[in-house]
């Protein structure tokens, strides 16, 4: 996407979604386009209704998630949740964050200027974040089978209707 500054996306023969290359990563008007264009996080959830202006979605059970996504929904439609790794942050367990949902390491990869985690949440769902090897990753470096914060903003979260189900 860096030889263009507008990109047409195509499923199936049909253009889908025009626009610059960040409008289309970080507003995909649909999932394919989402899964197109990079690495995401899919939670398959149901909408529970908005709390001022926020989405409220259930994943499982034990896991409820916030996005601020002006999606149109109706109360208890199934919807994919995604949110891309760079969005996705860990921190030391006990951090404090009123946000913060528990997690375990299940992956850890240092690649020099990144480190690449996949996070088992206590549902037992998945999901991958990438950190940035800052100051702040250089002080706190989770291992595999550390228990960790793992904070996904709600502004970072795209709901999708959910067709599969």
């Amino acid at each position: 996407m860096h030889l263009a500054n507008r990109v047409g996306i195509m499923d199936q023969g049909r253009i889908v979604q025009v626009g610059s290359p960040s409008e289309i990563y970080e507003n995909p008007d649909n999932l394919f386009v989402a899964e197109f264009v990079g690495r995401l996080n899919k939670l398959h959830a149901t909408f529970q209704g908005r709390d001022d202006g926020v989405a409220l979605i259930q994943v499982s059970e034990n896991l409820r998630m916030r996005s601020e996504d002006i999606v149109r929904l109706s109360k208890n439609q199934p919807v994919v949740a995604v949110i891309r790794p760079e969005h996705v942050q860990v921190f030391p367990k006990g951090s404090g964050d009123p946000r913060a949902l528990i997690g375990t390491v299940k992956f850890a990869n240092f690649l020099g200027s990144q480190i690449t985690y996949t996070l088992t949440l206590p549902d037992g769902h998945d999901v991958q974040a990438d950190t940035q090897n800052t100051r702040h990753a250089r002080t706190f470096k989770a291992a595999i089978g550390d228990t960790v914060d793992v904070v996904m903003p709600a502004r970072d979260i795209k709901l999708f209707k959910d067709d599969s189900a």
